[in-house]
């Protein structure tokens, strides 16, 4: 015959009531997972997609700051630090430094280009100053 519950005990019905919410909440909870898991994939991927297209602006920019830019970074400054003032003569190790750091998007034009001395320049990280 057809099952009721009519027929059957109050328990044995609470039973199996619960065990098919259970069920429900069981297969709800893992197509919820899985639409979670895609969407961390999704997002994963297009982080790293956007993250190597900036490494690559920025290694780019770096590349560009060649040995006769340096040079001309340097004497533009008077090969002295923008900020302290020091010089190879008082025994400091200068730097060019981009005053935009090309990881925030900064590019290496002469405008964006100074001269730090190692102090200052390993002092400041990837701030903007």
């Amino acid at each position: 015959g057809t099952f009721c519950f009519m027929y059957t005990s109050a328990p044995y019905a609470l039973a199996v009531l619960l065990t098919v919410a259970l069920i429900v909440y069981a297969v709800r909870l893992k197509a919820s997972r899985e639409r979670d898991a895609e969407r961390m994939r999704s997002e994963r991927a297009r982080y790293e997609s956007e993250s190597a297209a900036r490494g690559e602006f920025a290694a780019q920019q770096r590349r560009l700051v060649t040995a006769s830019v340096r040079y001309e970074v340097l004497r533009r400054d008077n090969f002295r630090c923008v900020i302290c003032g020091a010089s190879a003569k008082n025994g400091a190790v200068l730097h060019v430094d981009h005053i935009l750091p090309v990881s925030k998007g900064g590019t290496s034009e002469m405008a964006n280009l100074r001269t730090l001395c190692d102090r200052c320049n390993l002092g400041k990280g990837s701030k903007i100053e």
